[in-house]
């Protein structure tokens, strides 16, 4: 149940960051997931008992598997940033029907 809430609470953070204006805020979670992710890949390629052809293939798979939550964090961002432009136009075509009004 405490993983479910760390997921959740994870996700909402990522929200509350592309929230912002700045891009950059946007991009901490998806690159601290980045950097883990790459610190397995390199973590399983110096294991030393397997053959090279299983250690590229596993270290592959896990890539794949580990950077998932980093497209998620990517698309919340990309998401939200969509809205708050959606918003923005909605507000600015209000505010100028209110002056074709008056």
């Amino acid at each position: 149940m405490e993983l479910l809430y760390l997921i959740f609470g994870l996700l909402l953070l990522q929200g509350f960051l592309s929230a912002f204006k700045t891009k950059l805020l946007a991009l901490i979670l998806p690159g601290a997931n980045l950097i883990f992710s790459l610190l397995m890949f390199f973590n399983i390629l110096a294991l030393p008992d397997f053959s090279k052809v299983q250690l590229f293939f596993t270290s592959l798979l896990s890539l794949i598997i580990i950077n998932i939550p980093t497209l998620i964090f990517i698309a919340i961002g990309y998401l939200v940033k969509k809205r708050q432009a959606k918003v923005q136009r909605d507000r600015l075509r209000a505010a100028r029907a209110q002056t074709l009004v008056s």
